[in-house]
């Protein structure tokens, strides 16, 4: 009983601030700064609706570009990693050739250097590529990135 009760608290705590998202999409500029609902309940003026249309308008809509440009890396990247990955996968897997281990091995340590310590050298790169302000820059390090994150 002890438990469930801890866990329902914990399910508490980490749906909050989805909750707190959801509820200040909802509220003008007022009444997300001083709303007399406060911060976790919704204000009189219900405005999704609204601020949905305004964040689609926004500067002419770029937004929308903006939204377009995500989906573009994220697909490209997620899809083109998961496929490189199938197919290395299914090497290792399948076929025995020397020097397997080895080249497992150094996959593996690989994972394990942090995608921070790569952003110097994958932008130096980039930029002797020729590839700096490309899409490019951007999917290549997703795709051949051996953790497979961005």
């Amino acid at each position: 009983m002890v438990a469930h009760a801890f866990l329902g608290v914990l399910v508490l705590y980490f749906l909050a601030p989805i909750w707190w998202l959801f509820v200040a999409s909802t509220k003008d500029a007022q009444g997300l700064f001083a709303g007399s609902s406060g911060a976790m309940w919704f204000d009189k003026n219900f405005n999704l609706i609204a601020n949905i249309q305004e964040l689609f308008a926004y500067n002419g809509g770029e937004y929308v570009q903006w939204l377009g440009n995500s989906l573009l890396y994220a697909v490209s990247g997620g899809l083109g990693a998961t496929a490189i990955s199938v197919l290395a996968g299914y090497g290792f897997a399948k076929y025995k050739f020397r020097g397997r281990n080895l080249t497992f091995a150094l996959l593996l340590g690989a994972v394990m250097v942090p995608m921070t310590a790569l952003v110097i050298p994958t932008f130096i790169l980039m930029s002797n590529l020729k590839l700096t302000d490309t899409v490019w820059a951007v999917i290549l390090p997703s795709l051949l990135s051996p953790s497979a994150s961005t």
